[in-house]
């Protein structure tokens, strides 16, 4: 017998805890052999998993939040956006728990497991499906991103359970909703005996509120979970684990699980309200470095760094993160917890973004961003800016109390420049990497500079923002880089700026009006931005809608309001009779509606019909204006093609976009701040244009040449130019040219 064999056996004998081996291979008749006190567990083998997909290498992206709708379509809603996904670069997606979790409010993030194995095939609380759907399509969805070679990490679930039946528990003398003996899967079963107290003690390092605490302790607990986290990988196809609440799990739990389930990727969620770095890093030693975590002490100082309005001292953000000694770790800005707590970063979020995506780690976007229309052109820039430069250790090249400038050293690598000072730019003189060479800024909204012969150069940053310089081309031209707390703030009703030039898309520069978007239980008839461009023919409108909340399934009118000709009608169609114009009794002289529907079982709301309304003078008619619409289910909206030649415009349009529910009568104003307005009722979003923004097509800013007059051999004669003002409510214009011959 060798010393190796005696000391397992010894092991075996007086350990009170599972010893699991490290090599998860089959061993006996295509089972896998786990080594407990009792002797050994031999695992199915089950493997429909062919390939593990590797996980760290470009970005991740967390595709849920806390309140998800139950509608149980979020599979299915992730399995058409795969495609996407793989071409803008994410590598990996991390799901919600998958579990069957109890029924009623407490489970509605889907952190409260009921039946490990369920994950929706069984019918118990109240169920069949779980809040995201069904396990068939869970493992379509994990196929498809499989085949595109991104993988899929599971949140897993093991610190607490609930919705187990009451029974008596010796240990605490009382009645304990510990019984889980009767989970229709029939596997993972537990009573009383496997949660804290029991006879290994009291209870370990931490419980999350008052739910019952799952003993690690016990070698049933140990056995069942690493046989559980097998079943994930090998037969449902997931390709890591994200360990939710491991402050509450024992290190070496955590450890058996990634020593057997081979080939995977691992990070721990260690979250204390002061998370210090060394004590991350010390739970991370003491899972034999299987895991990694998630990069909390860094997010405290991209909090206060954006949030604080320039007060942070940027001195402080160098090595500030797990990431400087543990390039692994997941950086992030937001998540599914911080958006709703104390360490949300409310303000200048593009800033946190911009850090993570420059600097090592693993970067993560969260879902209700990515949906953002302010961050979403954004996101899809700097997540191609990360995995084509993002390349080798971090340099710090400078920093004082507002600016941080660092390299990447790497091919090609890439300079970062921050400033969170809100009012100063700051002119600085740094050393780069690169001897006489031309560096563009990669996200195109800034210039290209020049370096010396040995590498020096003049950076301008300017406030509240960053630059992004390397050798290479710019990846794209960022769209909406909007500070997200003006979303609920009197900078709402700021000027913007609209891109006259931009394509008839989701691209359409900054909005011309924000209205609220991201609070609880809001419904797709609540509206975020409007966007309007004129390219001399026609109007392009995008109304961009709520698009994380299914508070209203079923039909939405999308529509817009305009007033021209007759300077407001007196009566409208009646379809929604409470339209008002500018909190007058006036009716507006165009209507158009677009006519959207979503089932119950759907996450896609489409088209159904379009109408449109025409004030004559003294009566509405049915209007033949010919428009072209179509929506984006990606990031909410409703696009606009009008003809305004068929408007027969002859001065000022005022624009309004509005959203109700169908054959609604009742309407309100949704922007409280915007006093010019008195409408009130019911449940209609409005967005109203703010005042005093003049959009000269023919400007000098415009990329769009100003056009020469006709040809003067027209026999119509001698051109004149007159100029038209098409006027977005209340007083924002797009100049229109047009030649009259006489």
């Amino acid at each position: 017998m060798t010393i190796k064999s005696l000391l397992i056996i010894i092991l075996v004998l007086f350990s009170p805890v599972i010893i699991v081996e490290s090599l998860p291979t089959p061993s006996q008749n295509g089972k896998i052999i786990i080594m407990s006190p009792s002797g050994p567990i031999l695992v199915p083998n089950s493997v429909n998993k062919s390939k593990v997909i590797p996980i760290g290498n470009k970005v991740l992206l967390q595709p849920y939040f806390w309140l998800m709708p139950d509608t149980g379509t979020l599979w299915t809603q992730l399995t058409d956006y795969i495609p996407y996904f793989k071409q803008i670069g994410f590598d990996s997606l991390w799901l919600p728990p998958v579990a069957k979790t109890q029924s009623g409010d407490i489970a509605r993030g889907g952190y409260e497991p009921y039946d490990y194995y369920d994950l929706g095939q069984y019918n118990q609380k109240g169920a069949v499906q779980t809040r995201y759907g069904s396990r068939a399509e869970l493992e379509q969805l994990i196929q498809a991103a499989n085949d595109a070679g991104i993988g899929t990490i599971a949140d897993v679930v093991i610190n607490h359970r609930v919705g187990g039946f009451p029974e008596n528990n010796t240990f605490t003398g009382t009645v304990t909703n510990t019984n889980f003996m009767e989970v229709l899967s029939g596997k993972l079963k537990m009573n009383y005996t496997d949660f804290w107290p029991n006879k290994y003690g009291t209870g370990d390092r931490f419980q999350y509120g008052s739910l019952p605490d799952i003993s690690h302790s016990v070698p049933y607990v140990q056995s069942e979970f690493v046989k559980y986290g097998l079943w994930l990988r090998d037969v449902i196809g997931f390709d890591g684990y994200r360990f939710d609440t491991a402050l509450g799990i024992p290190p070496f739990m955590l450890r058996y699980w990634m020593q057997n389930v081979t080939g995977t990727w691992g990070a721990a969620e260690y979250w204390a309200r002061y998370p210090e770095r060394n004590d991350i890093m010390s739970y991370i030693k003491q899972t034999n470095n299987t895991v990694t975590a998630f990069d909390f002490p860094l997010l405290a100082h991209l909090r206060d760094m954006t949030n604080f309005n320039g007060s942070y001292d940027m001195r402080m953000l160098p090595f500030s993160g797990l990431s400087w000694i543990n390039p692994k770790a997941v950086t992030f800005a937001v998540n599914h917890d911080t958006y709703r707590d104390s360490f949300n970063i409310k303000a200048n979020r593009q800033l946190a973004y911009a850090y993570i995506m420059t600097h090592q780690g693993y970067p993560s976007v969260f879902w209700m961003d990515y949906l953002n229309p302010n961050l979403h052109g954004f996101l899809n820039t700097i997540v191609q800016i990360h995995n084509l430069y993002a390349k080798g250790d971090t340099k710090l090249l400078y920093v004082d109390q507002d600016n941080y400038v660092a390299q990447r050293m790497g091919d090609p690598g890439l300079i970062i420049a921050i400033n969170d000072n809100p009012i100063t730019s700051k002119s600085i003189q740094i050393h780069t990497k690169w001897n006489s060479s031309t560096l563009h800024e990669l996200t195109g909204r800034f210039g290209s500079i020049k370096t010396d012969s040995f590498g020096n150069t003049t950076l301008q940053i300017p406030p509240s923002n960053f630059l992004i310089y390397s050798t290479g081309q710019p990846v794209s031209n960022l769209s909406r880089i909007v500070d997200i707390n003006s979303f609920r703030s009197p900078t709402a009703l700021e000027k913007r700026t609209v891109d006259l030039t931009s394509p008839f898309d989701d691209k359409w520069g900054n909005p011309v009006y924000m209205d609220k978007i991201g609070d609880a239980f809001e419904a797709p008839f609540d509206l975020s931005n409007l966007y309007a461009r004129y390219d001399n023919n026609n109007l392009y409108v995008s109304l961009n809608y709520d698009n994380l909340y299914d508070g209203h399934q079923g039909k939405i009118d999308y529509g817009l309001a305009l007033s021209n000709k007759f300077g407001g009608a007196i009566d409208d169609p009646g379809l929604h009779p409470d339209i008002k114009w500018a909190g007058t009794d006036n009716r507006p002289d165009f209507l158009i509606y677009v006519h959207t529907d979503q089932k119950s079982d759907s996450y896609k709301r489409y088209i159904t019909g379009i109408s449109s309304y025409e004030w004559t003078g003294n009566a509405w008619k049915n209007s033949s204006l010919t428009l072209t619409t179509k929506m984006d289910k990606i990031i909410g909206n409703v696009e606009f093609k009008i003809p305004l030649q068929q408007l027969q415009i002859e001065g000022q349009v005022s624009l309004k976009g509005f959203a109700t529910p169908s054959n609604f009568t009742g309407v309100k104003d949704s922007v409280p701040q915007d006093q010019t307005i008195a409408i009130h009722g019911g449940e209609t979003s409005w967005l109203f244009m703010p005042p005093s923004l003049t959009l000269d097509y023919y400007s000098s800013n415009s990329s769009v040449t100003s056009k020469t007059s006709r040809s003067s051999t027209s026999t119509s004669g001698n051109p004149i130019s007159v100029s038209y003002v098409v006027f977005l409510s209340p007083a924002i214009m797009i100049i229109v040219k047009k030649r009259l011959f006489r």
